[in-house]
């Protein structure tokens, strides 16, 4: 049997929604919405996540990348795609499980990604640019989060983070966020 990422989703959406709605009740600007969150409003938040980003899986507009040993996991990679090839592909998060991390298969997803993508954008913050950059990626500038309406609550989740990019085209990176729509579907406002 071959183990493609579609053997994986589930595994992989629970990892990913959990980590989303950690980083979201990590925000100082959300946490007033966290303080009286129960188990029924975590699983009905984990539930729309995971309802995204199957949405963007069904539609080709995520793709998922994968490291694992027949049945076993170790960690993948999300990609972004815009319906218009001209535009890079968004990295949104490379993640390995933690028994495996320090084995170099972050870096492995990494390399097979560079070589097989000529155009990604990614954001991470400062201290991992050095780390990027071992992988053929360049800082190109700070991120700043849209101005508008749409994106008020999302401000402190994306602050201090870099764009970095495999390309020298000055193309736009279309980038994956989680606008306030979203927000306030997770935390039940």
């Amino acid at each position: 049997m071959e183990y493609t990422a579609d053997y994986f989703l589930n595994d992989i959406y629970d990892l990913e929604s959990v980590g989303m709605l950690s980083d979201l009740a990590l925000s100082p600007s959300l946490l007033t919405y966290f303080i009286m969150f129960d188990e029924g409003d975590r699983k009905n938040a984990l539930a729309y996540i995971v309802s995204v980003l199957d949405e963007c899986y069904k539609a080709g507009h995520l793709r998922i990348a994968i490291s694992h040993n027949d049945q076993e996991l170790y960690g993948y990679a999300m990609l972004f795609v815009h319906p218009d090839p001209k535009f890079p592909k968004y990295l949104h998060k490379i993640y390995v499980k933690e028994e495996f991390r320090g084995h170099g298969i972050g870096g492995q997803i990494l390399t097979s990604l560079a070589e097989n993508e000529p155009m990604i954008s990614l954001l991470c913050p400062s201290d991992k640019v050095a780390f990027y950059e071992k992988y053929g990626f360049h800082f190109t500038q700070p991120f700043e989060v849209p101005e508008g309406d749409n994106f008020i609550l999302s401000k402190g989740l994306y602050s201090e983070l870099c764009v970095m990019n495999n390309y020298n085209e000055a193309l736009g990176a279309p980038i994956f966020l989680l606008n306030d729509k979203d927000i306030k579907n997770i935390v039940g406002i």
